[in-house]
C-alpha cells in the first residue's frame, strides 16, 4: 500500500520538511494520507495485543501451580488482571481510532 502510493520527492529535505512542520508545531500533520497509514498500523498493534492477551490470560489460568497456596493463587491474580488490562487498553484504543479521536 505504502510503495504504491507513495510520491518520491526529489530532494531528501523536501521529504523530511513536512516531518519538521509537524515536530516544530507549524503544522498539526504531515498529511492526511500518513495519518490514515499510522492510524492502521497501530490497529494491527492493537489486534495484535487483544490477542496475544487473551492467549496470555487463558495460558495463566490453564497453569498447573507447583505450590498451590495463598501467594501463588495471588501471583496468578496479578498476571491474569496484567493480560486482562492489555486487552482492555488495546480494545479503548481501537475504539478511540474508530471514533477519530486525536492523539
Amino acid at each position: 500500500m505504502f510503495c504504491e502510493s507513495a510520491i518520491v520527492p526529489e530532494s531528501g529535505e523536501d521529504a523530511l520538511n513536512p516531518w519538521r512542520d509537524t515536530l516544530l508545531g507549524v503544522t498539526h500533520r504531515i498529511s492526511i494520507n500518513n495519518e490514515l497509514m499510522w492510524r492502521g498500523v497501530l490497529q494491527q498493534v492493537c489486534r495484535r495485543l487483544i490477542e496475544e492477551g487473551c492467549r496470555g490470560k487463558a495460558k495463566v489460568a490453564g497453569v498447573k501451580l507447583e505450590l498451590n497456596n495463598e501467594w501463588t493463587e495471588w501471583m496468578r491474580s496479578n498476571i491474569e488482571t496484567l493480560w486482562g488490562e492489555q486487552v482492555i487498553v488495546a480494545d479503548a484504543v481501537l475504539t478511540s481510532i474508530k471514533d477519530g479521536v486525536e492523539f
